[in-house]
């Protein structure tokens, strides 16, 4: 009604604005790509391209703050495009140039991961490093090679920036016997899905990936356990892995979460009974922290 009186390209023109407001509305939810946008819309991917790259469109769709609005839609759309460069390149190296064995498994390699899929600043990379070693038992030649970081520089660094599980680190990089084939494929597997992920724009994905290493289901048992509660197989398996993968004594892990350290203890040995690998691989932790514990006494005695 209150357009009647306008002429077709003013018409037009508020339709674009309109159109262009719904489309940064959009944008700045999740920075998903045109083609994304397009899907979700039904408008074609270089009509949302020219919509988001018009300063004067936007500047009139938000006439507040158009300025800003437009100057930070810019900004996260460049990003965006170097991202996709990334991912593209990354995917289309997996595909070409890492081998697999019989059962789909990565295993050869011949170009560098690169840790700011996950993040962009050094800290927050780091520690996620420190996550996906720890989980995937990748040793310290591994990582290097995976990365191509320099081995000194990488140790340097993920100690800096992870100073409370330096001796998980240290355990892993100088006394764990993992096989890094096993280790390689795991963490090759996981940065593949992440990958995928990021391409889908799947955020829910890239959150459930992020917290299988980041110790997500230890800190939700850790969050919802009341004193007194009796531990189920399952919670001994979660506390048992977070100890292989931490290398904790039972009585470390048993003040960490607030349990009974004798029975922990007792149920995880006859879980071992079944599960040689997995005992010497604990026999071998507990030997490093008892070494340790009684070099530490011995230097304070000195």
């Amino acid at each position: 009604m209150e357009n009647k009186n306008l002429k077709p390209s003013e018409i037009n023109k508020l339709k674009r604005i309109e159109e262009t407001k719904k489309l940064v509305e959009l944008f700045l939810v999740n920075f998903e790509s045109d083609i994304e946008l397009s899907k979700k819309t039904g408008i074609s991917s270089s009509t949302i391209g020219r919509r988001l790259a018009s300063k004067e469109l936007i500047v009139a769709a938000f006439p507040k703050n158009g300025e800003a609005i437009y100057n930070f839609v810019s900004k996260k759309r460049q990003q965006n495009l170097q991202k996709g460069k990334i991912l593209g390149a990354q995917k289309s190296m997996l595909s070409n140039t890492y081998e697999k064995d019989e059962e789909g498994k990565f295993t050869g390699v011949s170009k560098r991961l690169r840790l700011d899929i996950f993040y962009s600043v050094k800290e927050k990379q780091m520690k996620l490093l420190m996550h996906i070693a720890l989980t995937f038992r990748t040793n310290l030649s591994t990582l290097a090679n995976l990365f191509q970081i320099d081995e000194n520089t990488l140790l340097n660094e993920l100690l800096q920036y992870n100073p409370a599980c330096s001796s998980a680190l240290k355990y892993l990089f100088f006394h764990d016997n993992y096989d890094q084939s096993e280790a390689r494929a795991k963490l090759l597997d996981f940065y593949n899905s992440y990958l995928d992920s990021l391409c889908k724009h799947n955020i829910t994905e890239q959150n459930r990936l992020i917290k299988i290493v980041t110790d997500g289901d230890a800190k939700k048992f850790l969050d919802n356990r009341k004193s007194g509660d009796k531990l189920t197989d399952d919670d001994i398996m979660l506390l048992l892995n977070y100890q292989l993968k931490y290398a904790t004594s039972f009585k470390t892990l048993a003040t960490t979460f607030g349990i009974e350290r004798i029975n922990y203890q007792h149920r995880v040995e006859k879980i071992l009974k079944e599960e040689p690998e997995i005992s010497a691989r604990l026999e071998n932790i507990l030997n490093f922290n008892s070494f340790y514990a009684k070099e530490h006494r011995d230097g304070r005695q000195m």
